[in-house]
């Protein structure tokens, strides 16, 4: 699989997801096997503004119910050939597997860009030198 088509990949499960109402601070259950699939669920949460929380398929079905409530998810990505427990009600699962959405190739915008674009008229934050820090009898070892 090259980059650009998990990116893709990604980018289908984000605007799923924001599609769904996940925004900044929601929770979502990746309940799926290592592999790329469990990749792009990971990127398609951080990439629609959610936090994830790895469950484990092989986890006891109890144990997987106390973490989804503990952490306040409502949605569990999941794919169909992942053997997993089934999900407690309030939950909602998604199925992971890249399903068409019209335009969700390209990129969803940052969560939160729209609040925390720069203006014009404020200038950039500078960055701090690492010079600055150091004693001026310091060596530099890199150089």
């Amino acid at each position: 699989m090259a980059y650009g088509e998990l990116n893709r990949w990604a980018n289908r499960i984000a605007w799923d997801l924001k599609e769904r109402g996940v925004v900044p601070e929601t929770v979502v259950g990746v309940g799926i096997r290592r592999g790329p699939a469990m990749i792009a669920a990971v990127l398609g949460v951080l990439k629609a503004g959610g936090a994830y929380l790895p469950l484990e398929p092989a986890l006891p079905a109890e144990r997987v119910a106390g973490m989804l409530a503990d952490a306040g998810c409502t949605l569990v990505l999941s794919t169909p050939d992942t053997e997993r427990w089934d999900v407690p009600d309030g939950v909602g699962l998604v199925e992971a597997t890249g399903a068409r959405l019209p335009g969700a190739d390209h990129d969803p915008e940052p969560a939160g860009a729209r609040t925390a674009r720069r203006t014009s008229s404020s200038p950039p934050a500078a960055p701090e030198s690492p010079k600055a820090s150091r004693s001026p009898t310091a060596r530099c070892t890199t150089c």
